[in-house]
């Protein structure tokens, strides 16, 4: 596959996640965030077996070990950004998840063993300054919600990295990669069971309604089985550093939408906080691959 398609696939992988933040915002009030995951990732277990149950047969330890990895840093970084999304605005999650990309080159280098670039180092600097511009730490201080929300960017961070580097070794075996798709929802609906019975109390009360119903199916098919099969067969495509831009994008995309359906807005600082951390997300890396193909 052409890396210019690839990435067109990763473009609207972001544009389907973009849609979650509010829906998931919306469903909170009527299940814990923990809750919600596993409903999320039940359904999505389901229909992954549904549409490629057979590749079960194709299980192995590696495969295996591969999961509990890949499913266990899904499962984190879902589980503390719904968490996160109990106390703050979906624009705001959104921004904040948005840092993954910062965090990808560092990871990156530490797997592959390379020195962080100064231009890292640049563009580091750069989100921590659009995030004190964003969340305002000096006037309402750093709030629980934001810093749970910034732990899930640093295991979507790590999850971007191990996809790559895992993925990789499958070749062009198809089965095998849409077997480690399933596997991740399994370990993932895993993970949340556990929130629910450590947070939770093993207490899950629900309170089913349209908006809950919506979310879940929304998130599960459009958010989850779709998206995850992109990136984990199309991601292979691209280098971890670009797919970590694109990503980026996503709070861009889930800010129009919490303004446009929800009425959320901006401060003036907010703004200027979200163009730094969008430019300091985005641009290096760019300018980098401008240069290259100088």
């Amino acid at each position: 596959m052409k890396q210019s398609r690839a990435e067109a696939l990763l473009v609207l992988g972001t544009v389907l996640w973009s849609g979650t933040f509010v829906l998931v915002k919306t469903s909170l009030t009527s299940v814990s965030p923990s809750g919600f995951v596993l409903l999320r990732f039940t359904l999505a277990t389901v229909i992954g077996l549904l549409v490629w149950g057979r590749t079960l047969r194709l299980l192995d330890r590696r495969l295996l070990a591969h999961s509990v990895l890949l499913g266990g840093l899904y499962g984190m970084g879902f589980v503390l950004q719904s968490i996160g999304l109990v106390g703050s605005t979906a624009t705001t999650s959104a921004f904040i998840t948005g840092t993954t990309v910062v965090f990808v080159p560092f990871i990156y280098r530490v797997v592959e063993k390379r020195p962080v670039s100064l231009q890292n180092w640049i563009s580091t600097l750069a989100v921590l300054g659009g995030l004190f511009l964003f969340m305002s730490p000096e006037v309402v201080g750093i709030s629980w919600a934001d810093l749970l929300t910034l732990g899930s960017a640093i295991v979507w961070a790590c999850y971007i990295v191990a996809i790559d580097v895992l993925t990789t070794s499958y070749g062009e075996d198809q089965g095998k990669r849409n077997l480690l798709v399933v596997m991740q929802f399994i370990v993932t609906a895993i993970v949340a069971s556990l929130g629910v019975l450590v947070i939770d109390g093993a207490s899950l009360p629900i309170q089913w309604n349209q908006d809950l119903v919506l979310a879940v199916a929304y998130c599960a098919i459009a958010a989850t089985v779709i998206t995850a099969w992109i990136q984990t067969n199309i991601q292979r495509f691209t280098h971890p550093v670009r797919a970590g831009v694109i990503y980026a994008l996503e709070p861009l995309f889930a800010s129009m939408i919490a303004i446009a359906l929800y009425g959320e807005r901006w401060t003036w600082r907010q703004g200027a906080g979200a163009c730094v951390l969008l430019a300091a997300a985005t641009l290096p890396d760019l300018i980098a691959e401008w240069s290259r193909r100088r």
